[in-house]
């Protein structure tokens, strides 16, 4: 005869199974798309901030060279 705990025992290894799954799968996928959209928000900041530093330096140089 089966035990009378068979649903609670069924329901507890599909859990594990699933949990099992899903960090083998979801949690690397979630970590590489964070790194990736971090990254290029970085690399968008920074050209926007070398380009703003580049027309700072170049309107400074020419205010000092026209003078």
């Amino acid at each position: 005869m089966a035990s009378p705990d068979w649903t609670v025992q069924a329901a507890d290894t599909i859990e594990t199974v699933v949990v099992t799954i899903r960090d083998k799968t979801a949690v690397p996928l979630e970590t590489i798309t964070r790194a990736i959209v971090y990254g290029i928000l970085i690399v968008v900041m920074a050209s926007t901030a070398l380009v703003l530093s580049t027309i700072a330096l170049v309107r400074v140089l020419s205010y000092f060279l026209e003078v």
